[in-house]
């Protein structure tokens, strides 16, 4: 049995260190995930008592807690989940255990698979509170979507303990995607969905359902929001105004791991060639746009008059978070790495570039952007969602238009034909982003929060 939660809110010292349950999909990866597990870091090291419920535990953290959704199952579906992880992937057999698992579970099953409404069916998230030890004073909620959590349970749970909706991205706002890129049928209730396949993918356009469910559960919430960008915060609070706070908190860059160092030395800790010209770029999302960097770089030897590059080896192009066949594309050789798991690795990728190109039709913040600028690398990135407020204009990178290759091949050309430049671009990037987003000051700005709500649910408790 749930208890209530007022007496131990209510015992919290004046001064004393909020106890935090930070909801995320995982405890390892990139993004969401990846800031949370560095946000739980920086807040054990300040001595917090800080837990983390993930929807999928991959390190063995004791106080890192998974949502017990499988658990709460049937014996049915859980013997034939087992056996389709024992199965090879993509095997008749396990196409084979996933059918029968969801015999087991057939209204899911109807929902999810026939009318293509969002697969909240996580029994685990009603246990959310009774995973730490102590009962949290604050839960902290990064994505909600990654098939972990039950969205049907905020109302509840916002009124049982102050709990933060952490948005790092619009998918609290649509019928089904992360990012409506051009549609703005989220503003008026969705259906006719024009790209169902947009993360996160449903089968059948009941989007508009979605919506009206969505909107339903957030009115029911006692809501306290943040957001990495004024632009995101914007867009959430048209559809969530009844929150009682809302913050601008951007995303924060390991510092220490990501800095500047010499261009030469990077490259030779890589095995990378110290004298061709080298563009980073990453394309680990639908919402990362790689055809229109492959068209750029097509186009910046018709365009080279500055840039002038007529060495023996071709200038390269390194491709982060896909896994393709290298390639010829204009001149310049493509290399794909796929996903790289190493941070020191992706930070040397960062300083061995010449140029960091973030090509994008959506994002809210653009953490890798700020990843390079703490590294001390120009960066071109498109003027869309909450980037302008990470990358100023000709301070510290370039802006460019989405989907407009030649616009980007000429930025690429204007940096790659001036050292002095890309230099100066440089050197202020990373003293922007040492000054503005480190761990430690992201850390500050949530305490700060924290603490805010907690007086703020204080005050509706006694009716203030």
């Amino acid at each position: 049995m749930i208890g209530s939660v007022a007496d131990p809110l209510r015992s919290r010292d004046e001064g004393a260190l909020p106890r935090v349950l930070q909801v995320s999909t995982a405890d390892q990866g990139g993004g969401a995930s990846l800031s949370a597990q560095n946000l739980h870091r920086v807040f054990r090291s300040r001595g917090f008592d800080a837990w983390l419920a993930v929807g999928y535990k991959l390190t063995d953290d004791r106080r890192v807690f998974v949502i017990p959704n499988d658990r709460r199952r049937r014996l049915w579906v859980r013997a034939w989940r087992r056996l389709q992880l024992t199965a090879r992937e993509g095997s008749l057999m396990r196409r084979i255990c996933g059918a029968f698992a969801w015999l087991g579970e057939p209204i899911r099953f109807v929902d999810v698979r026939v009318r293509g409404r969002e697969d909240f069916a996580f029994p685990g998230s009603r246990r959310l509170l009774q995973l730490p030890p102590r009962w949290p004073q604050i839960v902290h909620c990064h994505n909600l979507h990654g098939w972990y959590f039950d969205l049907r349970v905020l109302p509840w749970l916002t009124h049982e303990v102050p709990t933060i909706l952490d948005l790092r991205d619009e998918w609290l706002l649509t019928g089904h995607c992360a990012y409506p890129i051009a549609c703005d049928r989220w503003l008026v209730g969705c259906g006719e969905c024009p790209d169902l396949s947009v993360y996160p993918a449903v089968v059948r356009d009941d989007t508009a359902f979605n919506w009206r469910r969505k909107r339903a559960i957030l009115g029911a919430c006692r809501l306290y929001l943040s957001a990495p960008s004024q632009w995101l915060l914007g867009r959430a609070l048209r559809v969530m105004p009844n929150a009682r706070i809302a913050r601008v908190i951007p995303n924060a860059v390991e510092t220490d791991l990501f800095f500047p160092s010499p261009r030469d030395e990077a490259r030779r800790r890589l095995s990378l060639p110290t004298s061709i010209p080298m563009v980073l770029t990453s394309a680990q999302s639908s919402f990362k746009d790689l055809d229109t960097t492959l068209k750029a770089i097509g186009e910046v030897e018709n365009i080279g008059s500055g840039f002038g590059w007529d060495g023996p080896q071709r200038p390269q192009l390194v491709v982060l978070g896909q896994r393709q066949a290298d390639r010829v594309v204009g001149g310049w050789d493509v290399r794909f790495l796929g996903f790289v798991s190493d941070r020191s690795v992706v930070a040397d990728l960062f300083r061995a570039a010449d140029v960091f190109v973030h090509a994008a039709t959506a994002e809210a913040f653009g953490k890798t952007i700020a990843e390079a600028m703490a590294c001390g690398t120009a960066t071109v990135a498109s003027r869309v969602g909450g980037i302008p407020e990470v990358l100023a204009d000709e301070a510290n990178g370039l802006l460019v238009e989405p989907k407009e290759p030649r616009m980007l091949a000429q930025a690429l050309v204007h940096l790659l034909g001036s050292p002095a430049l890309r230099a100066r671009i440089g050197e202020s990037a990373a003293n922007y982003a040492r000054s503005k987003y480190s761990l430690q000051r992201q850390a500050d700005d949530f305490t700060t929060l924290y603490n805010d709500v907690i007086d703020d649910w204080h005050h509706c408790e006694r009716g203030l």
